[in-house]
């Protein structure tokens, strides 16, 4: 019985699906927290699944399976400003390194580069967009926010996401974004356009794997559905975060009405 890679319940088979070049994925789905992901994770080939999705990340990637990163890039930078906003606003701590991790074509890094102190690392590709942001082959400590936007999903195992996290500062953010099985309104569930090995796909989420990933890693989690945004945060006092998601929804939602103003003041009063 293959067991599931984040919280080790019974799982069944979902789909098995080829990529391009004819490598078979068989994706198992958790029958307790819905995770979804290729049966060899499970088996911990690392290397062999390292092997089989290294050749999907090709030189025309970005050009016939991954489009739109620019767009992405543009749209994720104002989102990841707001939330750094807010944290400065309510937290009243600077952003002194940011990091992008798999940041593909540099895109986002080049953008947020203009606002702060900005690293990129990506073991599979090389930046082309030049920026204001510093490229490193290893990853360092004391970062405020780590992002990495639709990147968890080709992960082969949670270590990459347990180095960020030890990556971060003692009140730091990892914010990425990935699509959850909970918004699929495909019928059936194996007919999920995420499903995608061609895109490299291999570890598709739920929002209950992803609370248990956040808990396992001492992160508390949060999520923002209308920008399909997930914020592991390290300090597990939610009290922190809890005035920031109220700052967010009343600024950039609602308008800058009442209820801004009182987190605001309350949180000078708590903070």
């Amino acid at each position: 019985m293959d067991l599931c890679i984040v919280c080790n319940g019974s799982t069944e088979h979902l789909v098995t699906k080829e990529d391009r070049f004819y490598s078979k994925y068989c994706y198992l789905k958790c029958t307790r927290c819905q995770m979804i992901f290729d049966k060899q994770i499970s088996h911990s080939n690392k290397l062999e699944i390292i092997d089989k999705i290294s050749k999907v990340y090709t030189s025309d990637y970005f050009e016939t399976i991954d489009l739109g990163s620019e767009q992405r890039a543009t749209r994720m930078a104002n989102v990841i400003h707001k939330v750094l906003d807010c944290y400065q606003s309510i937290l009243r701590i600077p952003i002194k390194k940011a990091l992008d991790f798999g940041g593909g074509k540099g895109h986002l890094a080049s953008l947020m580069g203009r606002l702060y102190p900005t690293y990129y690392y990506d073991n599979y590709t090389k930046p082309e967009i030049e920026g204001n942001y510093r490229v490193i082959s290893t990853m360092d400590k004391g970062y405020t926010i780590v992002w990495a936007i639709e990147v968890i999903e080709h992960m082969p195992d949670f270590t990459s996401i347990s180095h960020i996290i030890a990556s971060l500062n003692s009140k730091g953010l990892f914010v990425f974004t990935t699509e959850v099985s909970d918004d699929c309104t495909s019928t059936p569930l194996k007919d999920w356009w995420y499903i995608y090995p061609d895109a490299g796909h291999i570890a598709l989420f739920s929002r209950n794997a992803l609370v248990r990933l956040a808990n396992s890693l001492g992160c508390v989690y949060f999520y923002f559905g209308a920008s399909n945004v997930h914020i592991f945060y390290k300090n597990k006092t939610p009290l922190f975060m809890n005035w920031i998601i109220l700052y967010i929804q009343d600024k950039y939602y609602y308008g800058t009405g009442p209820l801004g103003k009182f987190v605001r003041k309350l949180s000078k009063l708590v903070l």
